[in-house]
């Protein structure tokens, strides 16, 4: 139950990220990578998911880098377990 509720928040978290993407400030940025560890947290197999997809994608995994130096460290250690390389 509490997984679920995490993946709801992670949900909208990512949402409103995607929203404040365009803006000149990299607030959308934050937020969307906020979301996906919390979703990381949550769901082993989106762990996986997610390391397959900053391996395909490099622009992807360079944002997703990029925002790391600004997170809690709880949250940039699950953002960590995705590296790909």
């Amino acid at each position: 139950m509490l997984n679920l509720f995490i993946q709801i928040i992670a949900c909208f978290i990512i949402l409103l990220g995607l929203i404040a993407f365009p803006l000149p400030i990299p607030v959308g940025a934050l937020l969307i990578t906020i979301g996906l560890s919390l979703l990381i947290i949550s769901s082993p197999r989106l762990r996986c998911t997610i390391r397959g997809y900053r391996k395909k994608f490099p622009r992807f995994n360079r944002a997703i880098t990029k925002t790391e130096f600004y997170l809690p460290d709880k949250i940039k250690q699950a953002i960590q377990q995705t590296d790909p390389s």
